[in-house]
């Protein structure tokens, strides 16, 4: 398939980074568009390239210092997340500075002078798009790569700690693993019933039983549990 062939390609960050760039200029024009009543000849005025340049400036040195364009998109976290909103934040603070030192030395008569209320809103958008359209290729990924989920093994996770949640995680990112995993195995009473990473805990007692792994069509069970000792082991393959 082409997902499992293109696997292990990843998208260069340097293209990566001049979306970035240009989802930041569609956002300033939103907008400047939005602050002027969707009045196209407010907008288009000739100061227009200076003010441009000086948030793709602004930006750019921004998602440099924070990396936001060095994590793979179809693997995007928290971490991604949080390095689009230091990246955004620092493009913010260099562009109301620019604007300061501007009137400070213009007297109030510079061409790059950029509206604070214009400057926050292109913030906000700017996290929008790049946040979102990462989670859209995330989901768009994953959401194709589950379709060969009939042809895979399903198997339960024995353990919701640490250690099975990051079994899970890359059972999940390696779209040629033959595994689906469809549930976890725990024994703590706190964690039985609900869901983790989409996936529902179940107890020992009501999910080791033939008629349950059937239902589920249950193949393998995957012990993932830190500091499991040969006899406790041997008493969860006796159950």
């Amino acid at each position: 398939r082409i997902v499992s062939a293109y696997s292990d390609r990843f998208l260069s960050r340097w293209l990566v980074l001049l979306f970035d760039l240009v989802a930041v200029g569609v956002c300033y024009l939103i907008a400047s568009l939005l602050l002027n009543n969707f009045q196209v000849d407010k907008v288009v005025s000739p100061e227009v390239p200076d003010r441009s340049l000086l948030v793709l400036t602004a930006y750019s040195i921004g998602f440099l210092i924070a990396g936001s364009y060095t994590g793979i998109v179809r693997h995007t976290g928290q971490q991604d997340g949080q390095r689009i909103l230091k990246g955004s934040s620092i493009a913010l603070s260099l562009i109301i500075i620019a604007d300061l030192l501007g009137y400070w030395f213009g007297r109030g008569q510079t061409t790059y002078f950029i509206p604070y209320a214009t400057a926050l809103i292109n913030f906000l958008l700017v996290l929008f798009a790049l946040i979102g359209t990462r989670l859209s290729v995330k989901w768009l990924y994953y959401r194709i790569i589950s379709q060969d989920m009939v042809s895979k093994i399903n198997v339960l996770i024995y353990g919701a700690g640490t250690s099975g949640l990051i079994t899970k995680q890359t059972l999940e990112k390696e779209p040629g693993n033959p595994f689906n995993a469809v549930g976890f195995i725990d024994d703590n009473p706190s964690k039985v019933g609900k869901a983790l990473l989409g996936a529902p805990v179940y107890s020992p007692s009501r999910a080791l039983n033939e008629e349950f792994l059937s239902k589920l069509d249950v193949k393998q069970i995957i012990l993932s549990i830190q500091k499991l000792t040969p006899t406790q082991k041997r008493e969860i393959v006796d159950r």
